[in-house]
């Protein structure tokens, strides 16, 4: 079992996940992680918080689409924040792959090789823990973004098909076959992306955020600008850090 460092699991979470396990037989078990009602409410406190929370909800609300929403649904990925999988089969697996250099991309590859090997992987919405989460603020969720970002990238590497997902092409350098548009928004994202240019974003956004203690609109197209200028310095990172691949 694997049970991430800011999940709260409660006392019957291993009988749950031995429960799923009788019925499936040897697959993936993941339980449904929630944030707690501690944390939601403080998130719901400041305008990046309620921006987080509606983050939040609209990919949970993307996998009921897609799944459903109700007891064992079987998904074609998983988040390694509470899962469970026989000793053996996680061996055969060949585990987690410790070449990613963050946490982000490494549970999407091992379902992906577990997919492929013929494995089922289960979410049970009823394994119900509490994600405690400690991207609370701007800096943190942006910097937390660029992790990802890179992991995306060493995924990529590792399966070709992945290059061609909309988080690499949109951040890639810049490619021969790039239209104007796109070589021109590439460009504007490396000057903005900038340390400099990042931090003068962030007393934007702060100075925003005191005169609009509310949120809404500038306040959300700039969260958005500023997580996306995260996700290219990941990507751009990514590539760097993976060009000798």
């Amino acid at each position: 079992m694997f049970v991430d460092d800011d999940i709260v699991v409660p006392p019957h979470n291993v009988r749950q996940h031995l429960a799923a396990r009788a019925e499936y037989g040897e697959c993936i078990v993941s339980g449904h992680s929630e944030f707690s009602p501690e944390l939601r409410a403080a998130l719901h406190r400041t305008p990046f918080g309620r921006f987080r929370l509606e983050r939040e909800d609209y990919f949970k609300a993307d996998l009921a689409a897609r799944f459903g929403s109700h007891g064992r649904i079987l998904p074609d990925g998983l988040s390694a924040q509470n899962i469970s999988i026989g000793r053996d089969t996680f061996w055969t697996l060949g585990g987690f792959d410790e070449e990613f250099p963050f946490a982000g991309a490494e549970d999407h590859d091992f379902a992906r090789r577990a997919r492929q090997a013929g494995c089922t992987i289960v979410h049970d919405y009823d394994i119900r823990v509490l994600h405690l989460d400690e991207h609370r603020d701007l800096h943190a969720y942006c910097r937390r973004q660029e992790r990802s970002a890179i992991t995306a990238v060493y995924l990529a590497r590792k399966y070709p098909d992945q290059l061609n997902e909309p988080i690499i092409n949109r951040n890639a350098p810049l490619r021969r076959g790039d239209s104007v548009r796109v070589s021109a928004r590439k460009i504007t994202r490396a000057l903005l992306s900038h340390r400099i240019s990042l931090a003068i974003a962030h007393l934007i956004v702060g100075a925003i955020e005191l005169l609009r203690p509310k949120g809404g609109w500038p306040l959300e197209v700039a969260y958005r600008w500023m997580t996306g200028l995260y996700v290219f310095r990941g990507v751009r990172l990514g590539f760097r850090l993976t060009s000798a691949r």
